[in-house]
């Protein structure tokens, strides 16, 4: 009995708390977040420590962390005898297994059953856990100041830049600022948060850990002096990683100088195009060898008498006009049923109660059928569908990934040539991509 209720007095997971959304380009850069259910930047725990946040924190809050079985007995006993002779909590005594189950249980109030709880804990942990992995967690839910907890989050809320780019002055600071979250404030009290830093970088220097010359420079490195904005250059990316992996750290291919340009073309498009009521714009430009997708972007920011902005028009299905005529020329080609240069009709016609018309309401004749595909004449290709049958082209838009197609085909009938389906610009770049791969392949 006593061995079930140890087992079990140790919650699974030992943290529950919600993370945060988070957008990465295919070189690690942030593009875009979405905050944690409770409003804190949480992310995801690291998995991998840089080495010199690692040295700073084990010397700054438990140099004997890898010694102990999870509680520091001696260090205890002195707390125990410092708040006896000062009538009151001056110190706790705690290790870093500690913090980390203090961290767990949500900061409950500085008491001996608390404490008493916690060194059982405490040591049903360390049981359980590696060190490399206490470490990890304690990086993770730490907190530094505002709502920004784990070493992810402060090395990018204060510096921009990810936790294995961090100099010595900076991992200093980001083992001290746990210690008083609150008090500890870039851009406020810079004075005793430097003071702090500066002491524990003279620690590292004394035991060996720093050269001289990193001392120094690391001495004269500036605090933060406010926190960095994180960008959000892919916002309906970001919607979609937080709809599918919400709570999770998202890679992504996307190229970030990429995607800041074609930012700036909607943008500067837009801006023109609203003159005509016109503000909705989507862009998806993929790699076509390897499939990667380079620049995301759903739709144009909003504007004065702009609506329906926020809507992922990458994503969203909408009727696909002329634009499958490519791939009914291109299936015909392969079957032979056409070759480039097969006369086709474009002639008044009638095929049943349909009766389509070209866009400028005029008629050649008889044209060729790579002369129909370059003009997108409508007639030509409403008759070659039916020489090769829709539901032959409905099957092959299928194979081809159109996904939308959520009838049967004569749902749709000779009018699916015409933008009598729905399709997806996301959809409609996989098709194109798969035909521009086969012609690479084949040249």
């Amino acid at each position: 009995m006593i061995f079930i209720i140890w087992y079990n007095i140790l919650p699974v997971p030992l943290f529950q708390d919600p993370y945060a959304t988070v957008l990465l380009d295919r070189e690690g850069q942030v593009m875009g977040m979405k905050v944690a259910d409770d409003g804190q930047m949480r992310f995801e725990e690291v998995q991998d420590l840089p080495p010199r946040y690692v040295i700073s924190v084990l010397v700054f809050e438990d140099r004997y962390f890898l010694a102990h079985q999870g509680v520091n007995w001696w260090a205890l006993c002195r707390a125990l005898v410092q708040n006896i002779q000062a009538g009151h909590v001056v110190s706790g005594g705690s290790t870093l297994s500690m913090q980390v189950v203090r961290l767990a249980l949500g900061n409950p109030p500085r008491t001996v059953p608390e404490k008493i709880r916690e060194i059982f804990l405490t040591l049903r942990m360390e049981q359980s856990y590696s060190k490399k992995q206490i470490l990890e967690m304690y990086a993770s839910h730490a907190p530094f100041g505002g709502n920004v907890v784990g070493i992810r989050a402060a090395a990018l809320k204060y510096f921009n830049r990810r936790p294995e780019q961090l100099s010595w002055a900076e991992a200093a600071l980001l083992a001290v600022l746990p210690n008083a979250p609150a008090l500890l404030y870039p851009g406020k009290n810079n004075t005793l948060l430097k003071q702090k830093r500066d002491g524990l970088l003279a620690k590292l220097y004394r035991e060996g850990v720093m050269s001289e010359d990193s001392y120094h420079l690391a001495l004269a490195e500036p605090l933060p002096e406010k926190k960095f904005d994180i960008p959000t250059v892919a916002p309906h990316l970001l919607a979609k990683a937080y709809r599918e992996r919400k709570g999770k750290v998202c890679p992504t291919y996307i190229d970030g100088r990429l995607q800041k340009k074609i930012n700036e073309i909607v943008e500067r498009h837009t801006a023109l195009l609203s003159q005509n009521y016109i503000y909705n714009m989507a862009v998806l430009v993929a790699h076509v060898p390897t499939g990667e997708v380079r620049a995301y972007v759903g739709n144009s920011a909003p504007r004065k008498g702009s609506r329906g902005n926020d809507v992922d028009i990458v994503q969203a299905v909408r009727s696909s006009g002329s634009i499958l005529k490519p791939a009914l020329y291109a299936c015909m080609l392969q079957s032979g049923f056409i070759l480039p240069g097969t006369l086709v009709p474009d002639i008044p016609s009638r095929f049943g109660s349909y009766s389509p018309s070209n866009f400028n309401r005029d008629f050649k004749g008889v044209v060729p059928a790579r002369q129909a595909l370059a003009q997108s004449l409508n007639i030509p290709f409403v008759r070659l569908l039916k020489d090769y049958s829709y539901a032959r082209f409905y099957d092959d838009l299928k194979q081809l990934g159109i996904r939308s197609l959520n009838r049967d085909a004569d749902h749709y009938g000779l009018s699916l040539i015409l933008g009598g389906a729905e399709t997806s610009l996301w959809d409609i770049c996989n098709l194109y991509g798969g035909m521009s791969a086969v012609l690479n392949h084949y040249r």
